[in-house]
């Protein structure tokens, strides 16, 4: 009778050790995951996309952790927002993602039949808002790749001249729009009524530097021509010259 007794307080024992063990594997994994599980996630720089949206874009969700999270996974995913420029992703132990974004800023607008597309850093369409493209230089005749956002003005000449364009108004140049319907015959438009002709889209960016040293030079308002199409010379016509 003892030897069976004690046969069974063995297996009793070794019943409760497997449990006990078991436990201890658990006690061990399971509060990792939930010491570090996802909680709050905070977002930083946007200004035209809401938090709901860069986090729904994100794909993070209640019961990830942040250890396993794939920060590229998440950064690739944000950049299919037209909006976005840039992310960063910080981990801020124990609970929360940080999400810094860099959204791009609206540099021109398109006019199309049934509406506006606004054109942000890159070249790349970010919006419909006219809202947003008040003061905005009009972009004429450039080819996109899609008119809703996330499409792009094809030639990236010209996202180059927008670009730089926006430079001269340091120079006390306001400009309307551009005129790029014909590529080899690029234009500026200011609201006076001055025209400036780059020429072909290849030279349009450095004839740029020739336009800015003139704005030091002259007033331009006192122009309703310049022509810049000849090399290193510059064809001035004054405005009383084209009203004659």
């Amino acid at each position: 009778m003892k030897e069976g007794k004690s046969g069974r307080n063995v297996t009793s024992w070794v019943v409760v050790g497997g449990v006990l063990i078991a436990a201890a594997i658990i006690a061990l994994y399971t509060p990792w995951f939930r010491l570090f599980d996802l909680r709050r996630v905070e977002v930083r720089g946007n200004q035209h996309l809401s938090s709901a949206q860069v986090v729904a874009a994100s794909g993070l969700h209640r019961g990830q952790t942040l250890p396993g999270l794939s920060v590229r996974g998440i950064r690739a995913r944000l950049a299919e927002l037209p909006w976005i420029r840039s992310t960063v992703i910080i981990r801020q132990y124990p609970h929360t993602i940080r999400i810094e974004i860099q959204e791009r800023r609206p540099i021109a607008v398109i006019r199309a039949a049934d509406g506006v597309r606004i054109v942000g850093e890159g070249g790349v369409i970010v919006s419909s808002d006219p809202a947003i493209g008040d003061g905005l230089i009009e972009l004429i005749g450039a080819s996109v790749s899609g008119t809703g956002p996330g499409g792009r003005v094809v030639d990236r000449r010209l996202v180059e001249l927008l670009a730089n364009v926006e430079r001269l108004s340091i120079d006390g140049l306001e400009l309307r729009s551009i005129d790029a319907s014909d590529p080899a015959s690029i234009s500026l438009h200011t609201p006076e009524g001055l025209r400036i002709l780059l020429g072909d889209a290849d030279a349009a960016v450095r004839r740029l530097g020739s336009l800015r040293a003139l704005c030091r030079a002259i007033d331009i308002d006192d122009y309703e021509l310049i022509d810049l199409r000849f090399g290193g010379e510059a064809v001035l016509v004054p405005r009383k010259a084209v009203r004659g």
